[in-house]
Parts: structure tokens; sequence; C-alpha cells
């Protein structure tokens, strides 16, 4: 009894919300470390997660450990820099042409771009897998009926085209823009976010109010709330009714402050919601092909017919109980079009994270930031009320958001990084081709030495030839940004993370309770 009656669901989401975490993190440093390696940078230490070392391990003849902390909400990989011998093992040495600084440039702003690269195709390769390896549920505007349950809520007015399934209910689309309503346009506000479907031109009414307020329900095909359980009383919503009416008799919500008003629910009230509906001629089993195909009854004037009925709407722990009708779902497979889709919600998904963090950048939506509890709290409920290609598909998105993030040019974050090369690489190329010309101006003959300093051995042609060696002015020398300089701005930039990673999970704590 212990064990059936423990949430296992909870215990199934940390297990899986750990190991997802795990891959992320493990998968972006393993870019970096598998890029050092190809360029043959020796990498003393490869870490995932943060704390305790419960698990420590070196291959035999090799030269990394890897090891994985007790926390993995981090990780890092360890390169010997060249600049500071201490950075190696005892006992271990390192020739400097193994080290970042003996390598390339473009070879160092390939390793720090691994992993952000590795975090975008590993979101590509998650997307896939969510859209080829598991059937696609859809939700469509048809109804299910369950009448075990329904007959104690619905009423239908005429007995003989009893609410069914493939059934619709009417709805009155409006759009509110600018704190007014306006007529629906079905080509253009088809994806619009402020169109609202009223349920009913009529009133709800709160039958255990003695003052007989009146109220007017919404319907929603966004189905935020998973698509596991889809009765309608999940996408159900009262408003207050506005005083007067400027669109065709409808009654329509209160807008205050740019958005509807909502109805004070309490505890145990009862509606009463009329409705209106069309009566489907075909009971058959919707797919993805017939999705469109549903035929109703139709009058000789070639209208829909529509009948009415009255929905009770029952509050209990301050949500509706389930009424026994439920949007239509079924189940289609991609195919060789998941390559397809799986790009296009890359792209997306890109796009939409892209956007969301310009706008934190404008100081806007900085409430809607989450951290580690959040994305638990998140992927928990999406594991919880949708099929498990969803839960999928949202670690894909997490993924381009770490991808992105560490894109950024801010202190500590792989951005940052690629930006100090392309700033000392930048100089460097203005600085160098003034030195050539001044080289050609002279004359002066110059090789470039393994230390990058010019014209270590120079031979004389003529009078007009310059001599130059070690300890002349005439040296060029590769500029750099001060280790120490970029070190600090890296601890302040690491610094403000933390700080910020803190207010964010005691946000997320107290949105918790």
């Amino acid at each position: 009894m212990v064990l059936l009656s423990f949430n296992w669901t909870t215990v199934l989401s940390i297990v899986l919300f750990v190991i997802s975490l795990g891959v992320l993190i493990g998968l972006h440093e393993f870019g970096h470390l598998i890029v050092a390696k190809t360029f043959k940078v020796y990498c003393p230490v490869f870490s995932i997660g943060f704390g305790y070392k419960f698990l420590k391990f070196k291959r035999k003849n090799g030269e990394t450990s890897y090891t994985f902390g007790i926390l993995p909400f981090g990780g890092y990989v360890q390169m010997y820099s060249g600049e500071n011998v201490e950075e190696l093992p005892e006992g271990v040495s390192v020739p400097y042409e193994r080290s970042l600084e003996g390598i390339k440039r473009w070879k160092r702003i390939c390793i720090m771009f691994a992993g952000i690269f590795t975090n975008f195709i590993l979101a590509y390769i998650i997307f896939f897998i969510s859209v080829s390896c598991f059937p696609q549920i859809a939700p469509t505007a048809y109804m299910d009926i369950n009448h075990n349950i329904a007959d104690t809520h619905l009423v239908c007015e005429d007995a003989t085209h009893a609410f069914n399934t493939n059934d619709q209910i009417e709805v009155f689309p409006l759009v509110y823009e600018n704190g007014t309503f306006r007529d629906y346009n079905k080509e253009k506000d088809a994806e619009n976010p402020n169109v609202i479907r009223l349920m009913n031109k009529g009133y709800v009414t709160d039958i255990n109010n003695s003052t007989e307020a009146k109220f007017v329900a919404v319907l929603s095909y966004y189905f935020d709330n998973g698509v596991n359980n889809t009765d309608i009383t999940r996408n159900i919503s009262l408003y207050k009714v506005a005083d007067s009416s400027s669109l065709d008799s409808y009654n329509y919500p209160v807008i205050e402050d740019g958005t509807l008003v909502p109805f004070p629910y309490s505890e145990n009230a009862t509606f009463n919601l009329p409705f209106t509906y069309y009566s489907a001629l075909d009971r058959s089993e919707v797919t993805k092909e017939n999705a469109g195909s549903i035929t109703y009854e139709k009058d000789s004037d070639d209208k829909y017919v529509s009948y009415k009925g009255t929905l009770t709407l029952k509050l209990k722990d301050n949500k509706w109980e389930e009424v026994g009708i439920s949007f239509h779902k079924y189940s289609y497979w991609y195919g060789w079009q998941s390559f397809q889709v799986a790009g296009e919600y890359w792209v997306r998904s890109t796009g939409l994270i892209s956007d969301a963090l310009f706008s934190l950048f404008s100081g806007r939506n900085w409430d809607q930031v989450g951290g580690p509890l959040a994305i638990f709290a998140q992927t928990t409920t999406i594991l919880e009320s949708n099929p498990f290609y969803l839960y999928l598909q949202t670690w894909g998105i997490i993924s381009v958001n770490l991808a992105i993030f560490n894109f950024l040019p801010f202190p500590g974050l792989d951005g940052w990084q690629m930006l100090t090369e392309i700033i000392e690489g930048a100089v460097n190329g203005v600085k160098k081709a003034r030195f050539e010309r001044k080289r050609r101006s002279k004359k002066v003959v110059f090789e470039e030495t393994d230390t990058n300093i010019y014209a270590n051995q120079v031979s004389i042609s003529n009078d007009s030839t310059l001599s130059i060696g070690k300890n002349q002015n005439e040296v060029y020398q590769k500029w750099k940004i001060p280790s120490k300089v970029k070190g600090i701005v890296s601890y302040v930039g690491l610094g403000l993370l933390l700080v910020l990673a803190v207010l964010i999970f005691i946000l997320d704590f107290i949105k918790m309770f």
C-alpha cells in the first residue's frame, strides 16, 4: 500500500530532470573537450557537476581525469593555457605547442564555440527523435462525449439531437485591441493572440447567487494544460460582463488596464452555461486525413443548423469539475517528413529564445525568467499532462536556450572568450599591417619566430637595409589583453551570474508556495 500510494511520478520527474540536465551540460562540455583534443590541447580535467565528486576515473595511459559532482548544474573542461606551468599536475611536462596559447587563434575560437555548436546539434537531434519515434497527438475542435459523466452536466433542448461525438460547440470570435473589441477577420486574425471565443450570446448565471450576477464564458483552443486530459473545463474561463455592448448584442468581458477582468471564483459555486452546437452527421473516427472533413447538418439555405443546450459548471477545489466533454484527439506519424519538421522546430525555438533574451535586455519579461526549480516544475507538469514526445521537445528548447545563452558576450561565458579572441585578432591584424608597411618602407627583411617576434636573425643585403635584432626597438610582438585583466573580468562576470542564479532560485522557491 505504501508503494502504491507513493508519488512515483515525482520520483520519475526528478530522475529524468537530473539525467536530462546532466546530458545537456555534459555534451556541451564534451564539445569543448573533443575539439580541444582534436587540436592536441592538453586537458587534465573534464568535470560534470559541482560539489562532492561521487565518481572519478582516468583511462590507463590517459591524460584526462573524468569527474562527476552531485550538483548537475554546470561543468567545465580544464585546459592548459600555456601561461603558467603551475596549471599542470605535479610531474607532468607539456610542450608549449599543446597549450591554448600555443595553437592558432582560429582553433581557440573553434574550441570555445564547440560547446554552443554541440547544444544546437543536440537540440535538433532531440526534436528529430520526438517527431520521428513517437506518434504525434493533435487535439481538434470536435468533441468526444463520455455520457456517464456528461449526462449529469448537460441538458439539450432537442432530445433528438443530443450532443454527441464529433459535434462542435458554436463559438463567437472577437478580437480585443487597444482596450476595445472588434469583429474577427478569419484571414487576418488566424494567429492573433488577442482573439477570444465567446461560448454564449446570453449570460452565464451563478445559480447560487441571489443577485443573479451574470458572466460571459470564453472557450480557448490553446492546450496549455496539456493534451492527456482535454476536458473542455480546462479551457473555459468566466469573465465579468460589460454594462453595455457595441457588437451585435454580444455580451463581452470588461477590460481594465488592457486585460480581461476574470470572475472571482468562490468555492462550490455552480453555473448554468447556455451554448449552441452543430450536430455532426459523420460519427466516424477522426484521423489526420479527414480531420477537416466532418459534415454537419444544414438547412435549405446551406447554413449550419444549430441546437441549444445548457452546461452546468461546478467549482471544486478552485477548479471546474470535469463535465465529460473533451476535445477530440487523433494520432499520426511524420515519417520522412520528420527531418523537415525537426528543422522547423529548431528554427522556431531559436527565434523564440533569441526574442526572449532580447526582451530581457530591453527591460521586459523579467518575471518570466526561471532557474532549475522553474525548469523542474515546468518539465514535471509537461510530463504529467502531455505525451512523452512533448517532454523531449521541452528539453530540445532548453538545449537551444543553453546554446544561445552561452553565446552571449558576457564575462564568464563562451561568447565572452570568443569576443576577446576576436578583439585581440583584430587589434593584431591592424598592428601587423602597420608594421609591415613600416618594414617595407625601410626595406627590412624579417622572419617570424615561434615566439611571435619578427627579425631575430636578419641578413644585410646593402647599405639601405636595416639590421634589426632582439634588443632593438623595431621588433613586432603580438598584443594581448593582460591575463590579469581577463581573469578579473571573468571572475566578476561569473560572480554576477552566480548572484543572478541565487536570486532566481529564491524567486522560484517563493513562487512554489
